[in-house]
């Protein structure tokens, strides 16, 4: 081993071999040479010609913009009715399902009815407008608010059927009627009187003077007087009685007055109670509506998000139903942009968007245009509005079925760079920053 060894070490020592390492052919050389610098010639104009963009990439959803409206069970409960079918068209406010409660939705229905005829009556409380309420509804948790209403009402109509305040007024107003007639023939009297006391006045003078002529005796002067002093009593009583009569008649008004605002007051007591004890049913009863009716807010076809039957139960919050609407709109794109990097997003950059139900290699991409982008962040993310094609062909010229809320990922290109700038940028962004530390 150590011989051959030895025999290896010569022959790379000899001068042979030595000529051939140490003086390489110059062609070689400058082939090599060459070569790599056409390599790097290639691979800058490649990095010029090849765009590498700046992009962001996040989540997407597509929809149109009057999208779908998802309807939640409200409690939990189990299926009373189903009153439409599953892909059947709705208008708006049609009734799809009804949930199992306690009280009856006939019932229901005809309290809402009772109460919307009631509205002219609770409004002008004009008894012409009246109506009977139905004393036979079985409307379960609802029932002590409509028996408190149906009392109410009942009272009111029997506080203006006795009319005991009517009854006190007339006959109060009857009272005054009557010292006013008693109260004239007083004044009439008054008057008489008062005609007599001036007579007798007058015969007391002439008297007085007869007296002093020594005509008449201290008997018959006195006689004359006590005569004038009975009048004078008799005219003073009269207009005492008058003045109390006069007194009397006020105070009837006052009563009357009285009894009238006690009556107003009462009846407005009564009124505003029935209002109240109107507005309360009317919110229980929208509150077992809104609890145990499911609605369609909108014109649209109802698709069932299961396999929903009678008697089926539902959880509260639960999905059941969606109505998507009979119009579709124009279809955009929703992004949820988180804040890093939101900066860069401007209105009219390009989106690129794969969606999770068309395989990308398989059916391409479709190109959007960021539409707008909301002025404040909710939840630490932006809401990004991307416009898109109303055919939704991809770059492959596929056009993809829309559905609601198709999901996918979104590519925003915010710069188109080239590849060599991708090179250079850090490079200059380097050196910026030393120039400016140095300063």
């Amino acid at each position: 081993m150590e011989e051959k060894k030895e025999r290896i070490e010569i022959e790379l020592r000899s001068d042979e071999f030595q000529e051939i390492v140490q003086q390489s052919p110059r062609w070689m050389i400058r082939s090599g040479i060459s070569l790599i610098f056409g390599i790097l010639i290639l691979l800058l104009a490649g990095s010029y010609f090849f765009r590498y963009p700046d992009v962001i990439n996040t989540s997407i959803v597509v929809l149109s913009e009057n999208p779908p409206a998802y309807l939640a069970a409200r409690t939990t409960a189990r299926i009373d009715s189903l009153m439409t079918e599953d892909q059947q068209l709705v208008s708006e406010n049609q009734i799809i399902a009804i949930l199992e409660s306690t009280a009856n939705f006939e019932d229901a229905m005809k309290l809402k009815e009772l109460l919307r005829q009631l509205e002219p009556f609770m409004l002008s409380f004009d008894t012409l407008t009246a109506i009977t309420p139905d004393f036979g509804l079985q409307l379960g948790d609802i029932q002590s608010d409509y028996s408190s209403f149906v009392r109410l009402y009942n009272d009111y109509f029997s506080f203006l059927r006795l009319k005991l305040h009517p009854k006190k007024i007339k006959s109060l107003k009857q009272q005054i009627a009557m010292n006013r007639i008693y109260y004239d023939r007083l004044w009439a009297q008054k008057q008489d009187m008062e005609a007599d006391l001036r007579i007798v006045n007058s015969q007391f003078r002439r008297d007085s003077l007869l007296q002093l002529k020594g005509v008449l005796s201290d008997l018959d002067i006195e006689k004359s007087k006590g005569l004038l002093l009975q009048k004078k009593f008799n005219t003073n009583g009269a207009r005492t009685k008058l003045a109390e009569t006069q007194g009397t008649i006020i105070k009837l008004e006052q009563d009357v007055v009285d009894a009238e605002m006690e009556f107003a007051d009462q009846k407005k007591k009564a009124q505003n109670s029935l209002i109240e004890a109107m507005n309360v049913l009317k919110s229980r009863l929208a509150y077992w509506e809104q609890t145990f009716i499911i609605r369609s807010p909108i014109v649209g076809k109802v698709s069932f998000t299961n396999f929903y039957n009678k008697n089926q139960q539902v959880k509260k919050d639960e999905i059941v139903f969606a109505v998507i609407p009979e119009k579709q709109s124009q279809i955009i794109g929703r992004i949820s942009l988180p804040l890093k990097g939101a900066g860069k997003v401007a209105e009219g950059q390009k989106v690129n968007i794969r969606f999770d139900n068309f395989p990308y290699m398989e059916y391409g991409f479709l190109n959007g245009t960021v539409k707008s982008i909301s002025l404040m962040p909710n939840n630490e993310n932006y809401v990004v509005e991307v416009q898109l094609p109303q055919d939704m062909k991809t770059n492959y010229n596929i056009p993809l079925k829309f559905s609601q809320e198709m999901k996918g990922s979104a590519e925003i290109i915010t710069e188109e760079l080239r590849l060599i700038q991708r090179f250079f940028n850090p490079v200059r962004s380097m050196l910026k920053h030393r120039v400016l530390t140095s300063e």
